[in-house]
């Protein structure tokens, strides 16, 4: 049967902050991290980013980096066990293999919006931009999408992904009634709290239109009613990358920035705190709310965080630091002068890390529990001034704009070790465990190696493409993603595809012969601009990957690179057109008709049967060739016939009923096993072939029509 994972009814959330030995008027804790597990920002809904599993670090090197992805990285990554996930502006999200930094998958959730559309704003194209965040007890990763519907304009829609095979679960807009999408952004990390997804949104830069500070909340499965808090006043965002925080009597505080109205004190510059049903229970508001108001000092740039003793701390542009009881939202003490801060915040051992942008560097303050008091206790380098982290013993910031990452002595501030981090800004935070840092810079994941790393479990040697008729690409497992036709207008649709020797890069073929490549797939002529007397069905690359061969409907082939001509059918008549080709390992081919009929030309392509003659009960679709020499025909009811050496029956969808058609099929380089895709993106493995994922109960721009593989 096809494995498709269902979206069923998702469990609740892991308690991620415990409520054991809490007082009623304390109800924040920072939770004990797992060695595999950075499921939020900073680690936990205290937003405290403490890594407490991993051992002291010691010296600290390079672990991988990735190649360039889709887009830019402004989110935090985070981690499941051995999948490190991290999301673009392009409204791509991707599964790394945290040991290896090999591409486990991707999913592409939409068109991101053109700075063009926009009224203002600083990011282009502005995509996924705030933190997702993760179920573990179900492996599910959500993250809101910025991203042009069908019919234009902007939505903001909230994704839910398995991270085990990078499968699109579900999604919902999380555009509430009364909001206008167009001049609000998401940029704040989600919070996932009592089995609610929790989103805030403020405006974009530059502060165009009538915006609001909103936090919109949405059950885990993605249906029924939203839950909603608006601010009372035009502007006051909920925009800090930090998002908003979540005590363990699941209380969510919410921090805003500037009010757009004459009252700057109605709901600007304060800190909401807000019930599991994001009703308003209490708030704290700046003293110098019309001051700070006047000069765009927004109080909630850097977010709300919650200490262990059932306080609360805020420090952001207007640069005093606020201690406030959670329990009565009233102000504890305060520090005036610390900095312009922006980002998110560290709690450790007694002691706040917060970032500064006005050229004085992270500041470490020591935190009296009893008092509330503040005081300074060192700044590291001027230009450290992105959001910290506390992990394997150090400090770890960012400095934005000059593309470094600092490992500081948690005691004195002093540098212990710095990396370049080229194209990192947007105050990039990192995150950890299982030994290792991970940092978002530029389109680029990096990984840094603490210790030795207690990521489990090798890289996927296996994987997928799957192309539609439009172009798109998706990938799976080991399959890395080198571009697609998706997003552009074609002369005609895409019907074939094919992967490099290597795996290292693909072809599509259109039905005019046009041909496009991605990664080292080279190109070697097409015929895109010649007059064809039957369109194109499929292609087949050389053994060497340095040539491909294209096959008709009526069976006539077209060679280029090193891809030999040995015969073709298009001068013949047929009872049944061409539906596919396949090479051999000694550099011929062969093809397969819809009424199963094969056709064999040069080296290799011995003739071991074929199902012509035969009553079908459904055409032929593709072909695929075997190690040994023998091939394999797939129907599109799934049936699969097996000629030849190598070629071994291992199961097929015949007799069974399927959603859509199958469209294609690739077999293992070793022969043990072989896929199939559908029309509607689903996959079906058999033998040795590992399943990664699929497209199957997906909406889809366009129909699959092509599958590849690598392993």
């Amino acid at each position: 049967m096809p494995r498709r994972p269902p979206f069923a009814c998702l469990a609740a959330a892991l308690a991620l902050v415990g409520a054991a030995g809490l007082n009623p008027g304390a109800t924040a804790v920072h939770a004990a991290t797992s060695p595999l597990l950075w499921p939020t920002y900073h680690a936990d809904p205290t937003r405290g980013g403490e890594d407490t599993a991993d051992s002291a670090f010691g010296s600290v090197s390079r672990a991988w980096t990735t190649p360039a992805l889709d887009g830019q990285v402004y989110a935090q990554p985070i981690l499941d066990g051995s999948t490190v996930i991290v999301v673009t502006e392009n409204d791509s999200i991707y599964g790394f293999d945290a040991g290896s930094g090999g591409q486990l998958w991707a999913n592409h959730l939409g068109t991101p919006v053109n700075q063009a559309n926009l009224p203002c704003g600083d990011i282009n194209p502005l995509g996924i931009t705030g933190t997702p965040v993760l179920d573990p007890a179900t492996h599910t990763v959500f993250a809101v999408a910025e991203r042009v519907p069908a019919g234009g304009g902007v939505e903001h829609v909230l994704a839910a992904v398995d991270d085990r095979n990078g499968t699109l679960l579900a999604t919902r807009s999380v555009d509430p009634a009364g909001m206008n999408p167009t001049v609000q952004q998401q940029r704040g990390a989600l919070l996932l709290d009592n089995g609610m997804v929790d989103v805030p949104f403020g405006g974009l830069s530059g502060d165009c239109g009538t915006y609001h500070g909103w936090v919109v909340g949405s059950a885990e499965n993605l249906a029924g009613n939203l839950s909603v808090w608006e601010s009372p006043g035009t502007g006051e965002a909920v925009w800090a990358p930090a998002g908003v925080s979540a005590d363990s009597g699941h209380n969510v505080y919410a921090a805003t920035g500037n009010a757009l109205t004459s009252s700057p004190c109605n709901g600007g510059n304060s800190v909401f705190k807000l019930n599991a049903s994001l009703q308003e229970t209490a708030r704290f508001a700046d003293p110098n709310c019309t001051t700070d108001n006047a000069n765009d000092a927004d109080m909630g740039s850097a977010g709300v965080l919650l200490l262990p003793d059932g306080s609360l701390f805020v420090l952001g542009k207007q640069r005093a630091a606020y201690v406030v009881a959670q329990s009565s939202m009233a102000m504890r003490s305060s520090l005036a002068g610390v900095c312009l801060s922006i980002g998110g915040d560290a709690y450790s051992n007694g002691r706040i890390y917060a970032p500064c942008l006005d050229g004085s560097g992270l500041v470490a303050l020591n935190y009296t529990s009893s008092t509330g008091a503040l005081s300074v206790a060192w700044h590291g380098p001027s230009d450290a001034n992105g959001p910290p982290i506390v992990a394997g013993g150090y400090v770890w910031v960012a400095a934005y704009g000059n593309a470094k990452l600092y490992a500081l002595d948690p005691a004195s501030g002093a540098v212990v070790q710095q990396f370049a981090t080229p194209g990192m800004d947007h105050f990039a935070s990192p995150s950890a465990g299982g030994g290792r840092v991970f940092l978002g810079a530029g389109n680029q994941l990096l990984a840094f190696n603490g210790q030795s790393p207690s990521i489990p479990g090798p890289p996927p040697t296996q994987g997928y493409w799957t192309a539609g008729a439009d172009g798109g690409v998706f990938t799976y497992g080991a399959a890395t993603f080198q571009g697609s036709m998706g997003d552009r207008r074609l002369n005609a649709p895409v019907v074939g595809m094919a992967a490099t020797p290597d795996g290292g890069g693909y072809w599509l073929v259109a039905s005019d012969g046009g041909i496009f490549t991605f990664g080292d797939a080279g190109f070697f002529g097409s015929m895109g601009d010649r007059r064809l007397n039957a369109p194109v069905v499929g292609m087949a690359p050389t053994p060497s990957g340095q040539g491909y061969w294209l096959v008709g409907r009526d069976g006539g082939v077209f060679t280029f690179g090193d891809a030999g001509f040995a015969g073709s059918m298009g001068d013949r008549r047929l009872n049944a057109p061409v539906v596919g080709i396949a090479a051999t390992a000694a550099g011929g081919y062969r093809m397969v008709a819809s009424d199963g009929g094969v056709f064999t030309f040069g080296p290799g392509s011995t003739f071991y049967g074929s199902m012509g003659g035969t009553r079908l009960v459904a055409p032929m679709v593709g072909m695929a060739s075997a190690p040994g020499g023998g091939y394999w025909l797939a129907a599109a009811d799934g049936g699969l016939f097996n000629f030849g050496p190598g070629a071994g029956f291992d199961g097929s969808m015949g007799g069974h009923v399927l959603n859509q058609p199958v469209v294609g099929i690739a077999a293992l380089a070793d022969g043990s096993g072989y896929r199939m895709t559908a029309r509607d993106g689903g996959i079906f493995d058999f033998g040795n072939a590992p399943y990664y994922g699929s497209q199957g109960n997906q909406p889809l721009n366009a129909p699959m029509v092509a599958i590849a593989a690598i392993g």
